[in-house]
């Protein structure tokens, strides 16, 4: 996010100084609520989940497709976010031309959940699936 408006060529100290928070967002399909059962991730997701999380993953849930959703398995659409909020260090950081990778770090450590992880906690609540994040969020650099 931060890595946009600094392409933008605008300089550090006015985004450090007008800046309070950054807000990013991708939709993703909701899986459909009549059709959705449990499934078990793939070797290859259950990899990507423990690197994003730091956890397991055991269970994924998928749509088998209905008459309700048409048979796509997916019923509307929900968000999957980032919000950095810009703390004093982040504001220091992008006055002295910090690295954007070191900036994501500090947000990290300020608390911010990243896109690919918000998306990784709504695969595990079964909200959506590791296809529709994989896709919208894993393909963004």
């Amino acid at each position: 996010m931060l890595s946009r408006l600094i392409d933008l060529e605008i300089e550090p100290v006015m985004v450090s100084s007008t800046l309070i928070a950054l807000i990013a967002q991708r939709m993703v399909r909701r899986i459909c609520g009549n059709c959705r059962v449990s499934d078990t991730p793939s070797p290859h997701e259950q990899n990507i989940f423990r690197r994003e999380m730091s956890q397991e993953l055991t269970t994924t849930y998928r749509g088998t497709g209905c008459h309700l959703c048409a048979g796509t398995g997916y019923q509307g659409r929900t968000g999957i976010f980032e919000l950095l909020v810009v703390s004093n260090e982040i504001k220091k950081m992008l006055i002295n031309n910090t690295a954007i990778g070191e900036l994501k770090e500090q947000a990290i450590r300020d608390g911010m959940l990243a896109m690919k992880q918000d998306g990784m906690v709504k695969v595990r609540e079964g909200i959506t699936t590791f296809d529709e994040v994989m896709n919208s969020v894993f393909t963004i650099g």
